[in-house]
């Protein structure tokens, strides 16, 4: 029984954030869209009947202050409202320090007016920090996986065809290739583009184009393509435009390693399919973009699955330090990406 309730299946996370059982009074949001986790943990607190802009009833603090000082968490949770009324506790960021001593007091012995939500990162099955909320009975643990399809399609819904808006079925599938990374980001950019649209019937691919392929993200792209095909001068000089210009270094780690998170879904399908490279992109849904699909094939035919391996696990420890060490976040970046570069001309 305690293992049904400390954990949902990723269908079942939207039912318990509408209406969350009140004897459980640790939630644990985790998953690699953060925009989702960050989203989930707004509407859960509304549903708790809290507001996410009410400083007498909710606390912020980050995993790493909590994870540094075991007994802060208890003493907040446990201590009593100035005002009498119930509290929120909110957690956030990461941390490599052991956090479970600092969770266990609250979990083994729930304050009775207190309710904590922590904001988690991508947690493995094996994390610490998973296995301790997933075997508790005061507290849930809720995964936040990046949209599907089906997902993507109701988040449309929402914000395009709620206010009129129509798309045909090849639009569609076009736009949701800008989308899904992100739910926070997703959702921003579809009400930047219902605004823009705003006295219309439909939404065309060439408005799709006009405010979603921005300079930024494709400067992004360029360097992520530079990056993955070895083009080591190219690179240099487009790095140094991008964060010359204000573009962020975290995020910009974060897009690459999505795109060989994606290279590598790629390359797996196609060595199991033993088919071309030409032929799985050319199938691929949601559609890879037509500017990229020449980019993409070399790509695959540039990295095997094993040195796709490597640059994932390089990109993922640099995401952790870029967010851990924002002063080295451009150096980290730099370094990463450079590397990434000199492994793709490797043979």
């Amino acid at each position: 029984a305690i293992a049904l309730m400390a954990q949902k299946k990723a269908s079942q996370v939207d039912g318990f954030i509408a209406k969350p059982d009140k004897n459980i009074h640790f939630v644990l949001l985790y998953g690699p869209d953060q925009g989702l986790v960050s989203e989930r943990s707004e509407k859960l607190s509304n549903s708790l009947g809290f507001g996410n802009n009410d400083p007498m009833s909710i606390l912020r603090f980050e995993a790493e202050d909590i994870a540094s000082q075991t007994g802060k968490l208890s003493d907040e949770a446990f201590s009593i409202s100035m005002f009498g009324n119930n509290k929120l506790i909110k957690i956030t960021g990461n941390t490599r320090k052991n956090i479970v001593p600092a969770l266990k007091p609250v979990l083994d012995e729930p304050p009775p007016d207190c309710w904590i939500i922590f904001e988690g990162g991508d947690l493995k099955r094996d994390s610490a920090l998973r296995k301790l909320i997933e075997k508790s009975d005061s507290a849930i643990a809720l995964p936040c996986y990046q949209d599907g399809a089906a997902a993507l399609e109701q988040l449309i819904n929402e914000e395009i065809t709620a206010y009129g808006l129509s798309l045909d079925y090849e639009t569609r599938d076009y736009l949701r290739s800008f989308l899904g990374e992100d739910r926070r980001a997703s959702r921003n950019e579809l009400q930047k583009l219902a605004l823009y649209a705003h006295g219309q019937n439909t939404i065309t691919r060439e408005q799709i184009d006009a405010l979603l392929g921005n300079v930024s993200a494709v400067a992004a792209s360029d360097i992520i393509d530079a990056a993955s095909l070895g083009q080591t001068d190219f690179l240099n000089t487009r790095l140094d435009q991008f964060l010359q210009s204000g573009g962020s270094a975290d995020m910009l780690v974060r897009a690459t390693l999505k795109h060989f998170q994606t290279l590598h879904q790629f390359r797996a399908a196609m060595d199991v399919k033993n088919t071309s490279p030409a032929n799985l992109i050319s199938s691929a849904r949601p559609p890879v973009h037509f500017s990229r699909r020449d980019s993409m094939i070399k790509m695959l035919n540039t990295w095997t699955l094993r040195k796709l391996g490597l640059a994932l696990k390089r990109l993922d420890t640099a995401f952790y330090e870029t967010r851990a060490k924002p002063a080295l976040a451009r150096s980290i970046s730099a370094t990463t990406l450079l590397a990434i570069a000199l492994q793709a001309k490797s043979r």
